[in-house]
């Protein structure tokens, strides 16, 4: 993994993959058995180097909030600043105010919400001038409103400071705004670092794509070619297995919101029977009945999202077009 300077790399796995302890590992509170950590040239960590934690220029928000319950939230704050005053009074005060702490600057930790809490680990990271910002889930359990303002706030500091950022999220879209880099962690290992547009348009990989978006797996019956459906036909001809030996294919993986509703009837238009829907705000979950037979006899069932506007009825029969990739996967192992 690399990280260019002033770059914001948000960092994605599921639980367990490693991002939390990487975090640790780059902040020196966990030592590394093997490998190399280099920060703008120097070795901070390696089998037999270890630069201590506070030696190394970087600023730290780890997950579960640490803050020191006997001092209030300007001396939590305080506590990370290396600047002397009046300069640190006058850099305290303005970051109370740009995470929103000044009327609760004299409020000790056990008097806040959550947060609230998290705003103070925020302000508190940021009052450190560093080369490198570590955020462990810093926005996790926040309103949308308040979300979307840290983010904001974040993104200004960094700039400011001509920083770069290592963000770990298990949802993409709440990550920093404008990333230059996503990293994917799967099981400790690092299986993919690219521009975030790269990853979602050019991926063929379904274990990359997975952790982007939902995708829907379906088991197909054992069909010869030429008795399958159009629209998957059409699929397999675009998306054509890796060998031989995985066709016809088995089972296939389509990405849930790479679906559309249209009106005209062609060769590769869906005719999708609506099973069952959920209401997710701006999107609508459905599970729908394929036919993946020529002859419309056998269905598979596909869950996908669409728009809520134009999300059908339980029980209608509408016409869709996929705008996806199409994955395969055989016995368990991703071939795509």
């Amino acid at each position: 993994m690399q990280i260019a300077s002033g770059e914001r790399v948000a960092c994605i796995g599921e639980s367990g993959s490693g991002k939390s302890t990487l975090l640790r590992l780059i902040a020196g509170v966990e030592r590394l058995d093997q490998g190399l950590l280099n920060l703008r040239g120097q070795v901070i960590s390696s089998s037999t180097v270890h630069v201590q934690p506070e030696l190394r220029k970087l600023g730290w928000a780890p997950q579960d909030m640490v803050l020191f319950p006997h001092l209030s939230v300007q001396e939590n704050v305080a506590f990370a600043m290396d600047v002397t005053p009046p300069q640190s009074r006058l850099q305290l005060q303005s970051l109370l105010d740009r995470f929103g702490l000044l009327s609760l600057a004299n409020a000790l930790p056990a008097q806040l919400s959550g947060g609230q809490q998290r705003r103070v680990v925020l302000a508190r990271t940021f009052g450190r001038d560093a080369d490198l910002y570590l955020l462990d889930e810093p926005l996790a359990h926040l309103d949308p409103a308040l979300r979307d303002e840290l983010s904001h706030t974040i993104s200004l500091l960094l700039e400011e400071k001509n920083a770069a950022c290592l963000w770990v999220t298990h949802h993409l879209p709440s990550a920093l705004p404008h990333l230059d880099q996503v990293c994917i962690l799967h099981q400790g290992q690092l299986i993919a670092q690219a521009p975030p547009k790269e990853l979602f348009n050019q991926t063929k990989s379904s274990l990359v794509a997975h952790h982007l978006e939902e995708l829907s797996w379906v088991t197909l019956p054992d069909l010869p070619s030429g008795l399958l459906a159009p629209w998957l036909q059409v699929l397999i001809d675009a998306y054509p297995p890796c060998t031989d030996d995985f066709y016809p294919p088995k089972e296939i993986a389509l990405q849930q919101t790479r679906w559309k509703r249209i009106n005209q009837t062609s060769a590769t238009s869906i005719p999708a029977r609506v099973s069952t829907q959920v209401f997710k705000g701006q999107t609508t979950s459905l599970s729908c009945f394929l036919p993946v037979s020529s002859q419309g006899d056998l269905e598979v069932m596909v869950h996908l999202e669409l728009p809520t506007p134009d999300a059908p009825r339980v029980g209608s029969v509408v016409r869709l077009s996929y705008e996806g990739v199409l994955f395969y996967s055989e016995r368990g192992r991703n071939v795509s």
